[in-house]
């Protein structure tokens, strides 16, 4: 799987080019502890759930790559595909952000973040 084609078939998700985000991505890879962990082990031996390819860590999911997103970019992913897709639902989200991305925890961490999201508290108020 060829990280464009990938990017390209992201529907909007990401503004930026995308061997501006994967040389983002790389260097923040290579600061989040946990991902150097695995990235580390895999030069060692192949894992069933993680894959490194041109130095970047991805995880497996049903026959896909995702970009495994540092923690420090986790709340940039959920953004581009929450808030600049006019503040779509949970479900949807998660659809968008499981096309290219993964992390750990994601749903629970998506669903914080639109909790918290104050237009969609605004415009669309949890009743109880």
């Amino acid at each position: 799987m060829g990280h464009v084609d990938a990017l390209s078939r992201c529907h909007g998700i990401l503004i930026l080019e995308s061997n501006t985000f994967e040389q983002i991505l790389a260097i923040k890879q290579n600061i989040d502890n946990d991902i150097v962990k695995i990235r580390d082990s895999l030069q060692v031996k192949e894992d069933k759930n993680f894959e490194l390819r041109e130095g970047l860590v991805y995880r497996k999911e049903k026959g896909k790559l995702l970009f495994y997103v540092p923690q420090c970019m986790e709340n940039n992913v959920i953004r581009s595909c929450h808030d600049e897709m006019a503040h779509v639902g949970f479900e949807k989200v998660i659809e968008n952000v499981k096309r290219v991305y993964w992390f750990p925890n994601m749903k629970t961490k998506i669903r914080h973040y639109l909790f918290s999201c104050l237009k969609c508290i605004e415009y669309f108020p949890i009743s109880g």
